[in-house]
């Protein structure tokens, strides 16, 4: 996350929230696990996800955008 001022920026969002918890399965190429999601990490650190105005997004593989739809967006 980027502040300036009042104005948050979030870079990337993360694993989809679906993962939350997810068995690791030893014989699958990919086992994507999550243990918290991006608004309870947010809310650590005392960030609602309404202060999130702008978001930067990597590049569009699912570990990167999951969660994007949580947040209000402006085009970076």
């Amino acid at each position: 996350m980027i502040r300036d001022d009042q104005d948050y920026m979030l870079w990337d969002t993360g694993l989809p929230a679906g993962l939350l918890g997810a068995k690791l399965d030893p014989n699958a190429v990919l086992a994507p696990t999550l243990a918290k999601d991006i608004p309870t990490q947010l809310a650590e650190i005392g960030v609602k996800p309404e202060q999130i105005t702008r978001l930067g997004i990597s590049h569009n593989h699912f570990d990167h955008v999951g969660r994007q739809s949580h947040f209000r967006r402006q085009r970076c």
